[in-house]
C-alpha cells in the first residue's frame, strides 16, 4: 500500500507499507505497475529501478503500444557500467499485438540501478 510519494531528482520515490510485521526468512512478492500516458513522444525511452534491499528475484518489463513496437532494446546496469542487448529471447508479442520487452535475474546487486532502454 503506498503511503507517501516524493520526488528525488528526476525520480519519483514511493514509500510502501507492508501492512504487517515480517520475520527474517519470510518471502514477500512485490509487483509494481506503472502506466505512462503520452510519454512515448521521443525517439528513445527508458525505465529504471534501483535495488535498495536484498532481493532474490528481479524482473523488469515494458509493454509498448501496439502501433509502436521498439526497434531495439537493452538493459543497462549503471554501477557495473554493463549493457546487455535484449533481442528476441527478451521480447514477447502479446495476444493483443503489443510488444513486451523484459529482463530478469536472481540476487541482483544491492544499490544497482537497472535501466531498460529502447529506441523506436
Amino acid at each position: 500500500m503506498p503511503v507517501d510519494r516524493y520526488p528525488s531528482g528526476h525520480k519519483q520515490c514511493v514509500l510502501i507499507s507492508l501492512r504487517e510485521a515480517r520475520r527474517r526468512g519470510d518471502i514477500l512478492h512485490i509487483r509494481i505497475d506503472r502506466t505512462v500516458h503520452n510519454g512515448f513522444g521521443l525517439a528513445t525511452g527508458w525505465s529504471e529501478t534501483v535495488v535498495l534491499h536484498r532481493t532474490r528475484r528481479f524482473y523488469i518489463a515494458t509493454i509498448f503500444p501496439k502501433d509502436r513496437p521498439p526497434l531495439q532494446a537493452s538493459l543497462l546496469q549503471v554501477n557495473q557500467n554493463r549493457t546487455t542487448p535484449l533481442g528476441a529471447a527478451h521480447t514477447e508479442v502479446l495476444a493483443d499485438g503489443r510488444h513486451k520487452v523484459f529482463w530478469e535475474t536472481t540476487n541482483p546487486r544491492l544499490f544497482e540501478t537497472y535501466t531498460l532502454k529502447w529506441t523506436w
